[in-house]
């Protein structure tokens, strides 16, 4: 899939919530390579959602893909293994175990 695809799941799942949220984890957890253009499609994604004050994380990346997010210096936005403990990490109320979520996945 594209990174043109994921921002059409993202901001349909927005839209059809009727809402904007503050956080998005998008589960990458198919993906084990990444080329030049894949990176760079990700940090634009990262920019543009920034405008508008939302932050994207990106969870379950396998390596070898990891390395070179690491080179990418994009380890901010992929810095959790699994969806639970991204949820947890942006959650307002720690030790969250359920909450309710769309699944996206990028795989």
């Amino acid at each position: 899939q594209s990174t043109w695809d994921m921002r059409s799941k993202i901001d349909g799942v927005c839209l059809y919530n009727k809402v904007k949220p503050d956080h998005v984890i998008v589960d990458c957890g198919g993906l084990t390579t990444l080329d030049y253009s894949a990176i760079q499609s990700f940090r634009q994604l990262i920019v543009d959602y920034r405008l508008h004050n939302i932050s994207l994380q990106f969870v379950g990346l396998m390596p070898p893909a990891v390395d070179l997010i690491i080179k990418a210096n994009l380890q901010e936005q992929f810095g959790f293994d699994s969806l639970q403990e991204a949820f947890e990490s942006v959650s307002p109320i720690k030790g969250i175990e359920n909450r309710d979520e769309t699944h996206l996945s990028h795989s």
